[in-house]
């Protein structure tokens, strides 16, 4: 049963590695499954420390899309509010997170491709000013 006062995390990509959450979070990661709707899955190109540390250039990504979208599949993570903030750091500038309501009907953060997201979109740390 999940800690309500826990932050939940959708994950879609290489944060579902174990060598990435030992990196990250310090340790393996207990996810349970779930879909996201309204958003379409691409993949970019993308150098900075995230890619050495993940051996690879190609990321997923997600953007809004319509309601008529394909679910993204993914697992769902409760994290604390600092490892929220290591997810943070370790998506960097090209990923903004956004909270979304997921097929199960829990509300989780996802990482989004930030030119897509509004400002008033993201978490009140993560606006610039």
């Amino acid at each position: 049963m999940s800690d309500p006062a826990m932050p939940l995390l959708f994950t879609y990509g290489t944060l579902q590695r174990l060598d990435i959450q030992r990196h990250v979070f310090g340790g393996p990661l207990v996810g349970t499954p779930d879909e996201l709707h309204g958003h379409t899955r691409l993949e970019v190109e993308l150098i900075d420390d995230a890619a050495a540390l993940a051996g690879q250039t190609r990321y997923p990504m997600l953007r809004p899309a319509n309601a008529n979208a394909a679910p993204i599949a993914g697992l769902v993570y409760e994290l604390s509010e600092i490892q929220l903030q290591r997810a943070d750091h370790y998506e960097g500038p090209a990923y903004a997170r956004v909270r979304v309501v997921l097929r199960s009907g829990r509300e989780a953060w996802v990482y989004v491709d930030a030119q897509a997201v509004d400002a008033c979109q993201r978490p009140r740390n993560d606006r610039q000013t």
